[in-house]
């Protein structure tokens, strides 16, 4: 079976016979390349010598025809800012940095409506109608905020005729523009040019383009060769062919798909729907695919990402009989190490004191790769041991003084043209170190190369604008450069296993096809984006929506499966709140509406790990680890470090013995334990004040008024000032709202229901040291107490848990179990925690303790007990002073087992479990 360029190179051969005067328009670079090909392969078979047509992609063909060059997203949103400086109104105006939050939504709004051709004045007057009756129209008396708000959208349309003005006097022009100016144009482009124009392979067509198209058919001066497949066509509910069943509709054009219609789907295939439990399982099951594949069909295959953050991954799984690869994606330049270091600085900058540098700051910048490449790393080295040996929080840019490099990263910098000639000479220093080395092929010599690049556009930019002034708009600005830059790989287009993005499949048939990655809101991309269009207002105005936007990877999505003759659709099968993890819809209907000529294999795969190369870790206890262990135990040894040598004992020992500290990363959301740190927090915020007090209903009710704000408050504290309002900081905050909330209400209820609650202590810190007999040195424990208080009387000490908690492991029935079994763990975490209150206060009722599961509010306190058997159901939750003699008896076999140097640290147990 022809692919589609083949055929589209057929017809251009037998319907022209002279090229001179025909140009071809394809939707993408690559598929131009493709179609040059074909066409020289095939006139070559028929021994035809001439000169090809003209053969561009639509972009190229939009630009030529506008008369406009295109303008970058960093150049346009800066022109935008000054054309918005230039309209007059009464109001002051924003900062760039205030300005550059909205304004980017809004270019991306000018692009849709001139893309789609939608009158100006009409829009705007709607735009501006509905904001202000959506929110304020029957409000008579509206404060200044909400007269700013609405003149905001009153002024929108004097913005854009200011933007336009601007950049066209220039010749340049966004995106939306061009295709505007050329669909103005092209009437008068066919009057004076006499040019053939062929549109082949398109499917979702903006206004203008239709536009284009259209006029061209109607004036006899261009054709469109679709690729159309007879069963889309005749489905009038499938998405694959809304948009060319939408054209067949509307344009009114004889014949307008019936040379192009084609039965390719209907063809007999193989279609493997395979799930695999999260991303590395996808990769893997791809590299097992290739690995089985002969050479010849290597060279009929591509892998499709729907999910592109896969390519690294993809990349390093690549098996070894796979010789030849093209990737037509570009590796995003801000994913390399190198353009970190400018937001380090940066950040240096913006956060300098009187007293100078943070120590964390400076330790940063000293660890980036660039820098230990000039100054060396041992030199680096020597100054984080300075920083550490002489106990410096804050480091004065004077320290550096008299050492050329470090003097110019930590200067203090206060103008930000001073700051880009910094980081010139910066970067112009490490550049000579490289090519000093004479690695001449050394990729941090093209990595450097670019970087200077765009801190001379920025200079640029700094000389041309005055308006931005702030750390914070460079910032910006840095990353809109770093965010068009990509690394192309090399490879043959046309040779070897294809691996590219959904987008760069349009034209382009293989055999076989290999989608990865096929999970809802990957594939269709599902309701991403932002605009201030509402939805309705977009259905009127003939504009994209999301249900336009599912239609589009519709037809990728089945027209990648049309020629081929095996696809493997792999998706993730773990649900995953954060990145989505159903799987494609896709899927679904190939499962429901499988085609009677289509082979549907389903499976759901398990790919095992490789194993490590030592899978059992056994480390002996020397003297010296035996003196280690009976001095931090001397010092005091916490219920979670036991927990630690009860789970693996190796990392107790890396940990507790060796001192090995957990690195601290950068993070762009809040980590998981963010969310318990947070609740205790506000708990002990909330409680401590009430301290050897009994709880009133009305105490509990002022704190529930707090509480909300409480949580954001002690969020900023525990992770910083960054944005709670979307993603993964915007969940924690809502999960520690409504814990915290129910758990405050559970306290109002208990209250008045009767309950006295009288706080003794909150997050108390507790230590003492326990009398073993048959050890020749001291043991301590210590720990920090949650909460202690006494319901009606009854002492209680409680933990509170964010995490599972099972009760049945609370309660013991063989005591043997607080030393052999991790899962006990928490019972010995509650009696080393009622120990040191018993032996620090000697009370003398009972005590109890118990942990408070904020995922199980509504069972309550899970207390500690005891009792015969596991089946028994009596269970006694007085902690006695025979309860203490049972678990010192364990606690002295645990550290004797600790202690002992013929047992050594192993994780055989864990691996074998």
């Amino acid at each position: 079976m022809d692919t589609f360029i083949q055929d589209l190179a057929k017809k251009i051969i037998t319907n022209h016979n002279d090229f001179s005067q025909l140009s071809i328009v394809l939707p993408s670079k690559r598929a131009v390349g493709f179609l040059r090909k074909e066409l020289i392969l095939q006139l070559s078979q028929h021994k035809e010598v001439g000169i090809l047509p003209v053969i561009i992609d639509i972009e190229q063909f939009i630009s030529e025809l506008s008369g406009l060059r295109p303008i970058d997203a960093t150049e346009s949103m800066l022109m935008f800012y000054k054309a918005y400086l230039s309209v007059p109104e009464k109001q002051p105006k924003k900062d760039f940095e205030s300005f550059s939050s909205w304004g980017q939504t809004l270019l991306q709004d000018f692009n849709e409506i001139d893309r789609y051709l939608v009158d100006h004045d009409t829009f705007f007057n709607y735009l501006y109608l509905i904001n202000d009756q959506k929110h304020w129209f029957l409000q008579e008396n509206k404060t200044d905020l909400v007269e700013n708000y609405i003149h905001l959208w009153e002024q929108l349309k004097h913005y854009y005729k200011a933007f336009v003005d601007l950049i066209t006097e220039k010749g340049v022009g966004f995106q939306g523009l061009q295709y505007r100016r050329a669909a103005n144009a092209i009437e008068n482009h066919l009057e004076t040019q006499n040019t053939f124009f062929v549109f082949a392979g398109f499917n979702a067509l903006n206004n203008a383009e239709q536009h284009i198209i259209k006029t061209c058919i109607s004036k006899e001066k261009g054709t469109a060769i679709w690729d159309a497949d007879t069963f889309f066509m005749e489905q009038p509910h499938h998405d694959t062919s809304y948009f060319l069943r939408k054209y067949k509709r509307q344009w009114n054009i004889d014949n307008l798909f019936t040379d192009d219609l084609h039965n390719s789907y209907s063809q007999e295939k193989s279609l493997y729907l395979t799930g695999v439990a999260k991303n590395f399982a996808q990769v893997k099951h791809v590299s097992q695919l290739l690995s089985e594949m002969p050479k010849q069909d290597l060279d009929k295959t591509a892998i499709i990402l729907a999910d592109e953050s896969l390519l690294l991954p993809m990349l390093t799984s690549i098996p070894k009989n796979v010789e030849q690869v093209n990737i037509t994606m570009g590796l995003p330049f801000a994913t390399l190490p190198i353009v970190s270091l400018i937001p380090q600085l940066i950040a240096l900058q913006q956060n300098n004191k009187a007293e100078g540098f943070y120590y964390k700051e400076v330790n940063a910048v000293l660890d980036h790769y660039i820098v230990e490449q000039i100054l060396g790393v041992e030199k680096c080295n020597w100054w984080k041991n300075q920083i550490i040996t002489k106990n410096w929080v804050y480091i004065s840019p004077k320290a550096f003084n008299d050492i050329p490099v470090l003097e110019t990263i930590f200067k203090k910098s206060f103008d930000l043209k001073d700051f880009n000639k910094q980081l010139i000479i910066l970067f112009d220093t490490a550049l000579a170190s490289y090519i000093t080395e004479e690695k001449t092929n050394d990729t941090s010599i093209d990595y450097c190369k670019r970087i200077l690049t765009i801190l001379e556009e920025l200079e640029h930019i700094l000389n041309t604008y005055s308006e931005v002034v702030s750390f914070r708009s460079y910032e910006e600005l840095y990353h809109q450069k770093i965010n068009t830059q990509q690394i192309d790989f090399m490879g043959n287009p046309h040779e070897g296993l294809q691996i590219m993005g959904v987008l760069e499949s349009r034209c382009l048939d293989f055999e076989t096809v290999i989608f990865v990655g096929v999970n809802e809101g990957k594939l269709p991309a599902g309701k991403k984006g932002t605009s201030f269009i509402p939805y309705d207002l977009k259905v009127s105005m003939a504009l994209p929506t999301y249900k336009e936007k599912d239609a589009i990877f519709a037809y990728h999505f089945y027209r990648a499966l049309q020629r081929c003759k095996t696809a493997h659709l792999i998706y993730n099968t773990v649900v995953d709140d954060m990145n989505g993890g159903e799987k494609s819809r896709f899927i679904h209907q190939l499962e429901l509406l499988p085609h009677p000529n289509h082979q549907c294999i389903q499976q759901t795969l398990s790919i095992a790990p490789s194993p490590p190369a030592n899978e059992v870790q056994s480390i002996s206890k020397d003297d010296y680890i035996i003196e280690k262990l009976k001095a931090l135990f001397a010092y005091g040894i916490s219920p979670s470090a036991l927990a630690t040598y009860l789970r693996d004992p190796i990392q107790f020992y890396e940990r507790y013995v060796l001192g090995v500290k957990e690195v601290d990363d950068i993070e762009e959301e809040a980590a998981a334990n963010t969310q318990g740190t947070v609740i205790h927090n506000v708990l002990e915020n909330f409680y401590k004040p009430y301290e050897n007090k009994i709880l009133l209903a009305q105490d509990i009710k002022q704190m529930l008024l707090k509480l909300n704000d409480a949580v954001i408050e002690e969020f900023h504290s525990v992770y910083g000032k960054s944005n709670v309002d979307t993603g993964r900081n915007y969940i924690i905050i809502q999960v520690a709202q409504t814990y915290l909330n129910k758990f405050l209400k559970a306290e109002l209820r208990s209250i008045e229901a009767g309950n006295e609650i009288q706080i003794v202590a909150i997050e108390s810190d507790f230590n003492t040291e326990v009398p073993l007999q048959n050890l020749d040195f001291p043991v301590k424990i210590k720990g920090k107490v949650d909460r202690i208080d006494r319901l009606n009387g009854q002492l209680r000490v409680i933990d509170y848990k964010t995490g599972k908690v099972e009760a049945s492991k609370l309660k013991i029935y063989d005591w043997s179990l607080l030393r052999t079994d991790e899962t006990f763990s928490k019972a010995l975490q509650l009696l080393m925690y009622a120990y040191m209150y018993q032996e620090t206060y000697q009370p003398i009722s009972a005590i109890q303790a118990g942990i408070i599961s904020l995922k199980k509010l509504n069972e309550g306190v899970l207390y500690f007990g005891t009792k015969e058997s596991a089946r028994a159901r009596n269970v006694e939750h007085d902690i006695t002073l025979d309860t203490f003699e049972y678990f010192l008896k364990e606690f002295e076999q645990l550290i004797l087992e600790i202690t002992n140097s013929e047992i050594p640290f192993s994780n055989e147990e864990i691996e074998n479990a």
